[in-house]
């Protein structure tokens, strides 16, 4: 259920038609999926510790935060399958690779 925005952004990407000026600059397609992988690793290292540190300090216990950023592990898990997947096979069917990948 987290991961439907990051799906949902690359839908209304196709729907505005970016991918078209994307393919007119020059910069390579293999290196605009690279950065938006970069963009969305760096994302994710903030948000875990972050999330490490908030539920350290409020629940006052180093284990449950550390199982917090177990399940942060299982989630960018499942997102490194889906985010390929939808690349290759387009955005309109992100909701089928989303089902397929969490099962």
């Amino acid at each position: 259920m987290l991961i439907t925005p990051i799906t949902d952004n690359i839908k209304h990407e196709k729907d505005s038609r970016w991918t078209y000026y994307v393919s007119t600059l020059p910069v390579k397609r293999s290196d605009y999926i690279k950065s938006y992988f970069a963009f969305y690793l760096i994302l994710f290292g903030a948000s875990l510790m972050i999330g490490l540190v908030v539920t350290t300090i409020v629940t006052q216990s180093v284990m449950i935060g550390i199982m917090s950023g177990l399940m942060s592990f299982g989630i960018i898990g499942a997102y490194s399958i889906i985010f390929p997947l939808t690349f290759k096979f387009g955005a309109e069917n992100s909701n089928v690779i989303m089902i397929c990948a969490s099962i």
